[in-house]
């Protein structure tokens, strides 16, 4: 199926099945399910498209798609530190595709300069899942010291297990590194950033941030940090006008709570409540992912973008549907 074009190095080598270009990395048996895991996974412009395992020329390799551009750290070799909206824009790339990978209970742990490609797009794509690993509940620490020094996290060393905190912790250091060409124990940048590097790479896991949600949600909020705004829909992203329809909307809510509370002694009777909740709150927080309930469930995972829609759609009629329903029957048989 696919042929060798040329050898990057001992494991990479780039291949092609006729067409086009793949990047094949030879990995061990034991590597298997990662990759099997992050070819089922959502598109998305963020992560290098996993294929699937085959084997090439007697080895058995993952096979990726080929990301055109420069890498992170040859960039800044080449030009400098990045701009700071420049290293905004890269941070909440690399973010987004952390959110995708953790949601498949994976850790990267190997988040670095020459792991992030920047495309021709200008979108920081991270290609490299070499020493990627599934989290575990229950386990104590990992079974291998792995990672760039410098990008990994204090738990990489043997002292706890791994999770996606620690890709939260090279990625405060990426930030770090893309603003001074420096790494946070050499020189620490300053301002909003510095602020973000130092809660990114704090050495207790549970000090850091919680998500990378977290992370893109502090970028755009200078002042506020993180806060309970960065899980209510309509706030998460940072946009105005994305606030602006939320905060119509939650309005709307409230005076239509105060509408409906007034009458027999003030008080909202429980099918008005219901039908708040069922008719106008959930479906809200079905299609915005609200905590990102998608990730939480083994069948919506690794499910299609267009099926995941309908889903969503089909979730929605069901809560919506019933009240309205119920009502109109019982006016129809009066």
């Amino acid at each position: 199926m696919f042929r060798t074009v040329r050898q990057i190095n001992e494991m990479t080598d780039i291949v092609t099945d006729g067409q086009t270009e793949f990047v094949a990395k030879k990995i061990f048996p034991e590597d298997m399910g990662i990759y099997e895991t992050l070819a089922r996974l959502q598109n998305t412009p963020y992560i290098a498209k996993i294929y699937g395992v085959f084997v090439i020329d007697d080895a058995l390799c993952a096979v990726r798609e080929y990301v055109e551009g420069v890498t992170v750290e040859d960039y800044i070799e080449k030009h400098g530190p990045l701009d700071e909206r420049r290293v905004k824009l890269f941070a909440e790339d690399i973010c987004r595709g952390l959110a995708v990978i953790h949601s498949a209970g994976i850790v990267h742990r190997d988040i670095n300069p020459s792991n992030i490609i920047i495309n021709p797009a200008g979108i920081a794509v991270i290609i490299d899942f070499g020493i990627s690993r599934t989290v575990k509940p229950g386990k104590s620490a990992d079974t291998a010291v792995l990672g760039t020094q410098g990008y990994a996290a204090p738990e990489q060393f043997g002292f706890k297990q791994t999770d996606k905190k620690t890709d939260i912790y090279a990625v405060g250091v990426l930030i770090n590194y893309m603003l001074t060409a420096c790494l946070p124990n050499e020189k620490t940048t300053a301002g909003h950033f510095g602020n973000i590097v130092r809660k990114c790479t704090k050495p207790d896991p549970s000090d850091r941030y919680r998500c990378a949600q977290e992370i893109i949600y502090a970028l755009n909020h200078p002042v506020l940090g993180v806060n309970i705004f960065c899980y209510i829909p309509g706030f998460r992203s940072g946009k105005i006008w994305h606030g602006v329809i939320a905060t119509v909307y939650y309005l709307f809510l409230v005076l239509l709570v105060l509408v409906l509370s007034v009458g027999e002694d003030n008080k909202m009777r429980f099918p008005v409540f219901l039908f708040i909740l069922l008719d106008f709150i959930a479906p809200v927080l079905i299609l915005t992912d609200f905590l990102d309930w998608p990730s939480r469930f083994k069948f919506t995972v690794f499910m299609k973008k267009s099926r995941l829609i309908a889903l969503k759609i089909a979730l929605t009629v069901l809560c919506a549907a019933p009240i309205p329903v119920v009502a109109f029957c019982r006016e129809l048989f009066k």
